[in-house]
């Protein structure tokens, strides 16, 4: 909420939305503000050096967490064009079972105006549509396939088991995906100033 009260006003959640007080975790990455590349390397050396020093039985995991959360700040970085936004990641001990979850969050012009910048998407008729166009591979705002990975490497990395989840919100749309292939999508009444991404990997 801090992050969020940062760039724009925002509704505060019910006190039966919140997020419960004693759920134990271990940030990988503490809640922090990035606005460029060396800001995600330093946020990236900062995961890695957690996966070694407090998650080691996870560490085989640390290569593809850095590289999910690396393509997720980077599309901030380049689409977003509002200078960067929040980020963390951390390990939580839930009643199902340890989980480590990656979030990133900014308030730019959301996927639907990111894309639109690319002729070949300009006339996407709603968020939910750009944010399911935006996690295949290939699609990008700047016209080049070849550039970058971005959300379908971290689309293609949820579905490598079946318990992983996707979450993306832009706009007025939310698309879960989960790691069996199923796609979810919801429109809200109340859009979202920018994109907000989240990652759930059970371990």
């Amino acid at each position: 909420m801090d992050a969020l009260r940062e760039f724009c006003l925002w509704p505060e959640p019910a006190a039966e939305q919140a997020l419960p007080k004693n759920i134990p975790l271990k940030p990988l990455v503490k809640c922090a503000r990035f606005q460029d590349e060396s800001d995600i390397d330093r946020m990236s050396v900062e995961m890695e050096d957690n996966f070694i020093t407090a998650l080691s039985r996870y560490a085989s995991l640390a290569a593809e967490c850095c590289g999910m959360f690396g393509e997720l700040t980077a599309n901030t970085v380049y689409h977003a064009d509002n200078g960067g936004g929040f980020a963390l990641a951390q390990y939580r001990e839930y009643a199902a079972g340890p989980a480590i979850e990656l979030a990133v969050a900014d308030a730019g012009i959301g996927i639907r105006n990111s894309l639109a910048k690319n002729p070949p998407f300009a006339a996407i008729d709603s968020d939910c549509a750009a944010i399911k166009l935006a996690i295949t591979e290939g699609v990008t705002s700047i016209g080049d396939k070849y550039r970058e990975l971005g959300s379908a490497y971290v689309a293609d990395n949820v579905q490598r088991q079946r318990d992983r989840r996707l979450a993306i919100r832009s706009g007025n749309g939310i698309i879960t995906l989960s790691g069996d292939g199923l796609i979810q999508e919801e429109n809200t009444p109340i859009a979202y100033p920018g994109t907000a991404v989240s990652v759930v990997i059970p371990l």
